[in-house]
């Protein structure tokens, strides 16, 4: 009697290690993958004269798409390529000349979701409805102006690498489909850049915002719409 509840438990055993050991490589396997998402949102810059260049056309910030790719590669840790763009018009301090500013942008970063401890397998966020995530990274700035004046050169067009925070949380919609409410927040300082030159033997001058730092920094907050496949 003893060996038969012996092998019957021994056997209970098994088939519970078996099938909890399938489950993880199911799991794992499931984890492995790459989603897309596009993220629509405002950013508010950390520059106190780029806002008020803005401000005097309506707004303090702008538009801010971006399209992000990552892929899971351990656990529910995520490697995330991601693009934007930023463009906004103003008028130039201290004259009521139109200026134009862009900013596109290119990311690399890592992130990591948190979805409890009740959870083994959510590496995508998938652990029920909603999960938080957490990640940072380099944030390479194009930053460009244009000019429409004729008393004011267009004279800064410089490429620098920052840095960026992100987080926010994740929402399964249906099967791959996921919606991300997120906060960004980059930061970067220009230093002070001008290359103007003469032309036609008259005397022109650089903007107001190339005379000192310029931070390129700032928030971005909003909502993407997501794939995973």
């Amino acid at each position: 009697m003893k060996t038969t509840k012996f092998l019957f438990t021994f056997i209970c055993l098994s088939m519970i290690t078996a099938l909890y050991a399938q489950e993880k490589k199911d799991c794992d396997k499931e984890c492995k993958g790459v989603a897309f998402t596009f993220k629509n949102g405002f950013f508010y810059p950390q520059e106190c004269r780029l806002r008020k260049i803005f401000d005097r056309c309506g707004s303090k910030g702008g538009y801010w798409p971006e399209l992000a790719l990552s892929y899971n590669f351990w656990k529910r840790m995520h490697v995330e390529l991601s693009g934007s763009y930023f463009k906004r018009t103003g008028k130039i301090l201290g004259s009521s000349e139109r200026t134009e500013v862009s900013l596109p942008t290119l990311g690399l970063g890592l992130k990591y979701f948190f979805c409890g401890k009740e959870c083994d397998c959510c590496c995508q966020g998938w652990c029920g409805r909603c999960s938080f995530f957490l990640g940072g990274g380099l944030r390479t700035f194009f930053y460009k102006e244009k000019n429409c004046s004729s008393y004011f050169l267009s004279c800064l067009k410089k490429t620098t690498v920052g840095g960026m925070i992100n987080a926010g949380f994740r929402f399964r919609v249906y099967k791959g489909l996921f919606l991300d409410l997120f906060a960004d927040y980059n930061f970067k300082t220009l230093k002070p850049s001008c290359f103007c030159r003469q032309k036609d033997s008259e005397k022109m001058s650089c903007k107001p915002s190339s005379f000192s730092c310029l931070k390129l920094g700032g928030l971005v907050a909003g909502i993407g719409l997501g794939y995973r496949f």
